[in-house]
C-alpha cells in the first residue's frame, strides 16, 4: 500500500529546507504532494531518496518579494524502483499530474498536485475555478 501526503510548504528555502526534509522523512510517505513551493524557473528541490517532479512558476511577479506558486510531487526512489512514471499534465500553470504504472501488474496510478487559485474564488468565479481544474 502507498502511503501519499500532501503539504502546503509556503516556500521551500534555503533557510527551512533541513526542517522541511526531517518533517517528510518522519511522515514516511512514499509520495508527497507540494504546493507553494514558491519555486521559480529551473528551482529543484534535492532530497536523498526522493525523486523530484515539478511545476515552476516561469516568473515571478515584479512586485512579488520572492517567488510565489509552484507545485511538485517527490516520490521515494525505492518506490520508483516498481513503477515507470512520466508526467501526464503540466500545461497549466500551478496543476501537475504524474502516472504512475506498475512494472509488474500494470496498476495505474494518477496523482495531481494542484496551487489552490484564490483569486477565482474570493472573486466568486467557481466556474472558472472549476473549469481551471
Amino acid at each position: 500500500m502507498l502511503h501519499i501526503s500532501c503539504w502546503n510548504v509556503n516556500g521551500w528555502t534555503k533557510n527551512n529546507c533541513t526542517l522541511r526534509e526531517t518533517i517528510i522523512k518522519g511522515r514516511n510517505s512514499d509520495i508527497i504532494c507540494l504546493c507553494e513551493t514558491h519555486f521559480v524557473n529551473d528551482n529543484m528541490l534535492h532530497m536523498d531518496n526522493y525523486t523530484w517532479y515539478g511545476l515552476n512558476r516561469k516568473f515571478r511577479n515584479v512586485r512579488a518579494p520572492k517567488g510565489s506558486g509552484g507545485v511538485g510531487i517527490i516520490i521515494k526512489d525505492d518506490v520508483i524502483q516498481y513503477f515507470n512514471v512520466s508526467v501526464i499534465d503540466q500545461v497549466i500553470d500551478g496543476i501537475l499530474g504524474i502516472l504512475l504504472v506498475h512494472k509488474v501488474t500494470h496498476v495505474h496510478i494518477a496523482v495531481f498536485v494542484y496551487r489552490h487559485v484564490i483569486d477565482n474564488v474570493k472573486s466568486g468565479h467557481w466556474e472558472a475555478f472549476i473549469e481551471f481544474l
